[in-house]
Parts: C-alpha cells; sequence; structure tokens
C-alpha cells in the first residue's frame, strides 16, 4: 500500500513531540529570557513577571525539521516561513512534494483561478533544491502535468503517485523510463503513447487505478520492469470495453520471477461479462478483491502460491435470475432450482483452484457459494489450510457454509473470522437465494452439524460494528450469529485453547448500564448454556474506553479481576 501523509494529520504532531521528548534528555537547560507584562487590573501600575515557555522546536536539528515539512502538504510547508527566520527557506529542502488541487465544494475553478494554480506550483518547484525527491505526490484536474512530470524526472523521484482527476491524462512517451522509480501509483490515465519500450528499470510496485489499457500493454510494462515484486491492479478498463458489448476477455499474464504479490480489483458497475483470466507462476500472493456484477475468474497457472485473499463479492440490482420450485423443508433438497449456475461454477471452480493452500482469506461470495453446496448434498473440495481468515457478515444463512468449510478443513489450526458491516443497498447473487429457504434458527442449525475440528487451537471473532445494544447498527444486525458460531466451535475443538471475541476498536466501553455486557448475554445465553454446559472457560475483559474482548480460554487459572460470563447470562 501506497504512504499518503496527508491521510495523518496527527503524524506531524506526534513527531514533533517524540523528537522534543528525546531533545529534553540530551540538550543542557538554558536561562530564557523573560518578558514583563502590564497588569490593568493593578492599581500601582506595578507589572508582574511572567516566564515564556521555551521555544523547544528551535532546538530540534534542521534536518529533522525538514523531515517534518516533507510530511506536510506542500501549501502547508511553504506556510511554515513565516515563523522565523531560521524557518525561512527550510521548506525549500524537503523531498517529500504533496501537491492536492482544492477542490470547491458545488463549484468549479474558473481559467483565471486554474492559472493560478499552475502558476504558483512553477514557482514552488523552482525554489525546492533537493536533488533527489523521495515522493512526489499529485491529485489534480488541471492542465501543467507534462511540466511538473518533467520536473519529477529531472528529480530522480523515488515514489510518485499520480491521480487525474479530469477526463483522463495521457503520459508523454518519455514517462515511460524513469529508471529512478521505486513506487509507481497512478490513476485515470491511458497509455496511448506506451512506445514500444517500457524501462522502469528500478520499480518494485506498481499500480494501476481506472486506467484504459490493453493486455498487451499490460504485458509490455510488465516487461519493462525486472525487479518488480508487488502488482495492483484496480478497476483497469480493458480497451475493449471501448467496443460494443462484447464479452470481454482479460489475460493478466505476469511471467515475471521477481513478481510475488499481485491484487486485482475488478470492474464493477458494468453489465459486460468479464472473463479475468490470471496466469502466474511466480505470484506466491493474490488478492481478489471489490465488488462487481459479471465476473468470471479462472487461475491458470498460480503454482507458486503461498496465500490467497478472495473477498470478492457479485452483486444482482434485482432477483430475476433467480427461479425456484422448492418442495419440502429444511434439510430438503431442491427439486428445480436455477440460482444463477454461472456464479456457483465460477465460485467452485475457484474453491478448487487454491483447496491445497496453507493460508487462505474468504469473503462472502465463496461462503455463500458454500451454503449452496451444502444444502444441495453437492461435494465440497478438501482444503488443506492451516490458518483461514473470513470477511464476513455472520448470518444465518452463511452458517452451513461456515460449518462445510470447517468440516473439510482437517489442518486447520487458526481461525480468524472479521464481521463485516450489515450491507444495507445490494445483496450478492446468492443471498436472494440462500435468504429464502434459510428458514431455521442458527443454534438449532449448528446442533445439527457435525464437527471434529481435531486441530483447532485459535479462533477471533472480530467485529467491526460495536457490541454496545445503543448502536444502531447492531440493533438492525438481528440476524447475526457469531457467538452460536463460537459455541459450536468450542464444542467441536477438543484441543481449542483460546477464542477471542472483540468488539469494534471504536467500541469504548463507557456505558454506564453496561450494555455490551447486556448484549453479549441477549445473543448467547442459548447457544452457551447449551453447548457449554461444565466448561468454566470464559473470561471477560472489559476496560473503560477501550474495546471490550471476551477470552475462552482452556485453562482453569482466571485472572483475579476477570468476570465468568456465566455469572452474567
Amino acid at each position: 500500500m501506497l504512504f499518503l501523509p496527508q491521510r495523518y494529520p496527527k503524524i506531524t504532531f506526534i513527531l514533533i513531540c517524540l523528537a522534543m521528548n528525546d531533545l529534553g534528555n540530551t540538550v543542557p537547560e538554558r536561562n530564557y529570557n523573560t518578558t514583563r507584562r502590564r497588569d490593568d487590573d493593578d492599581d500601582d501600575g506595578c507589572s508582574e513577571a511572567a516566564n515564556l515557555l521555551p521555544d523547544r522546536l528551535s532546538e530540534l536539528p534542521e534536518s529533522l525539521l525538514v523531515q517534518i515539512l516533507s510530511l506536510l502538504r506542500i501549501e502547508e510547508a511553504v506556510r511554515t516561513g513565516v515563523l522565523s527566520t531560521r524557518w525561512k527557506n527550510l521548506w525549500n529542502h524537503i523531498d517529500n512534494i504533496i501537491i492536492i488541487y482544492p477542490l470547491k465544494k458545488n463549484k468549479t475553478w474558473c481559467d483565471s483561478e486554474q492559472k493560478r494554480f499552475i502558476s504558483i506550483v512553477d514557482q514552488t518547484l523552482t525554489r525546492l533544491t533537493c536533488p533527489n525527491i523521495k515522493l512526489f505526490s499529485l491529485s489534480t484536474s488541471t492542465d501543467g502535468l507534462d511540466n511538473w512530470l518533467h520536473w519529477v524526472y529531472s528529480r530522480n523521484v523515488e515514489f510518485l503517485q499520480l491521480d487525474y482527476m479530469g477526463h483522463r491524462y495521457t503520459p508523454p512517451e518519455w514517462f515511460f523510463h524513469l529508471s529512478s522509480l521505486v513506487h509507481l501509483d497512478i490513476a485515470r490515465c491511458d497509455f496511448i503513447n506506451l512506445g514500444s519500450v517500457v524501462s522502469w528499470t528500478s520499480l518494485k510496485s506498481l499500480s494501476l487505478s481506472n486506467v484504459i489499457i490493453s493486455d498487451e500493454q499490460i504485458s509490455m510494462i510488465l516487461s519493462g520492469c525486472p525487479v518488480l515484486e508487488d502488482v495492483v491492479f484496480d478497476n483497469i478498463i480493458s480497451d475493449l470495453y471501448l467496443d460494443d458489448d462484447d464479452d470481454v476477455v482479460t489475460l493478466l499474464n505476469i511471467v515475471s520471477p521477481s513478481v510475488k504479490t499481485l491484487t486485482v480489483i475488478p470492474l464493477d458497475g458494468i453489465d459486460t461479462m468479464e472473463l479475468l483470466e490470471i496466469n502466474a507462476p511466480s505470484i506466491q500472493y493474490l488478492e481478489i478483491l471489490g465488488d462487481s456484477y459479471c465476473l468470471d475468474i479462472r487461475l491458470i497457472n498460480v503454482s507458486s502460491l503461498v496465500k490467497a485473499n478472495l473477498d470478492y463479492a457479485c452483486y444482482d440490482e434485482d432477483d430475476s435470475s433467480i427461479e425456484e420450485d422448492y418442495d419440502g423443508d429444511f434439510p430438503g433438497g431442491p427439486t428445480k432450482l436455477n440460482v444463477d449456475d454461472f456464479h456457483l461454477l465460477v465460485a467452485t471452480r475457484l474453491l478448487k483452484s487454491v483447496c491445497h493452500l496453507e493460508e487462505l482469506e474468504f469473503g462472502p461470495q465463496l461462503i455463500q457459494a458454500l451454503s449452496i453446496l451444502k444444502l444441495w448434498h453437492k461435494p465440497c473440495p478438501l482444503f488443506s489450510c492451516k490458518h483461514l481468515t473470513l470477511h464476513l457478515r455472520v448470518l444465518r444463512y452463511e452458517l452451513p457454509g461456515i460449518a462445510y468449510l470447517l468440516q473439510n478443513s482437517p489442518r486447520l489450526e487458526t481461525l480468524v473470522i472479521k464481521v463485516k458491516e450489515p450491507c444495507t443497498t445490494y445483496q450478492t447473487n446468492f443471498s436472494l437465494y440462500l435468504n429464502r429457504i434459510c428458514k431455521f434458527e442458527g443454534d438449532a442449525y449448528l446442533r445439527r452439524e457435525r464437527g471434529d475440528f481435531l486441530r483447532l487451537k485459535n479462533m477471533k471473532i472480530s467485529h467491526f460494528l460495536s457490541l454496545c445494544c445503543h448502536n444502531e447498527l447492531t440493533r438492525r444486525n438481528k440476524e447475526y450469529c457469531g457467538f452460536e458460531l463460537a459455541a459450536y466451535i468450542v464444542k467441536s475443538a477438543c484441543v481449542l485453547e483460546k477464542l477471542a471475541i472483540t468488539s469494534a476498536e471504536d467500541d469504548l466501553c463507557n456505558c454506564p448500564t453496561n450494555c455490551s455486557m447486556r448484549y453479549v448475554s441477549l445473543l448467547s445465553h442459548k447457544s452457551w448454556h447449551s453447548f457449554c454446559d461444565g466448561k468454566e472457560v470464559c473470561e471477560w475483559k472489559l476496560r473503560k474506553k477501550s474495546p471490550c474482548q471476551i477470552l475462552f480460554s482452556n485453562a482453569r487459572w482466571m485472572s483475579p479481576n476477570s468476570v465468568n460470563l456465566r455469572n452474567h447470562i
């Protein structure tokens, strides 16, 4: 991921404080002048002496001050020149340049304002003296990009982030010969002037977002990056999309032995069927993220893959693709059903492609596909993973898929479930169907499911939502079955050593009614008593102004300050 200092406004303050703290241990104390101030309330006209605070910031070495200024946007760094004579020209030496075109709410900039902005940037860049720029981040919709990129070319920039917020920007041909580039993040551009040769000989990470590019141009770029390690394709637009409504085939042919990480975020909002084929024999980590409408993913060759994160979802605007004639109550089977067989085929094929990996992350699409396979009594691949992470909402209709996955993961040692925010807009192709037929209660369903998780030692359920019952999203998420699932796993995992259930990071436990505990009790008391009779294994850690956490352990030792959950339910 790319480091954007403007997203972290506190970092400058933190660095100053740390530097001043270190400085206080090394710099000898000095006598500071004092001023005398007239006290208007003093009848005899005497003034009261007041000591000024020491200027600790001025004691910092110049190199550290320049480093701090480099974390600011360029206009903020320039403003520091009015602080004192010493600060007047400090910003001239910064090596991180962050330029963001200021946008007006519900307004557009006139030509004169745009020209003034371009002139200011031009004048500012000419005053910078650092010969080697580490970071140049530019977000703009104005002209002048060619001149600014020429300046970047002359300063041996290492990290270039370019986000053109206008229609689209076409980089000049010489842009593809920046041999000093180590990290490149480029958005909303096209590659018409790519030329026949790309020479990014030092590039290690590449991120292309919302760019128009062909499969051949992707191969050409990758061939010109001999030391490339990390690649991100985010909503890349194939030039075939500019044609009619034909289906589009995107072949990511990444044969470079240096590329180890590949992240793909498919194009969303397009009705055209997209076939994404990945041939990457050397990558070790694959991510397929994001949401789309029509997507066919095929892993052609990923023989070196060690870890995969398949947290993607396919959404339908309506349920017109789902036709059913469902006879009998659960756990019977459908006599005639068409639940978008295409997406089920894609998900099943993808599961088989990664079932041999030791570390996996799945999103709702694949878990819901497993739920359908389970309800239809179809076979599930046998997984070899030791570490499994699920990005879910842990709703009722996802329980069959979770149980099916765990039952077919005999080597699983660590399970992490990251609970997502409930979706209030679109539903996946599968969830529309599953929500109709899964009328069972979560704990009732899990009681019927076998579970022999012989190697599972650690489990964590991490909530995006607050556990506080006063939280609106918590109240709306009535079908959440995380505690029923936790109880099922405790019952089925004979060597389980630790189970942690944590609330959201911003869930501050400062409610005077201790509502988080009450909410835990409300969700889990039935299932916990049913599954865990006789197991005194629960520890509740609750601290003021910190996220709450429930810890289950098979150890009999209990912290003196812990509270047994059984006493509260």
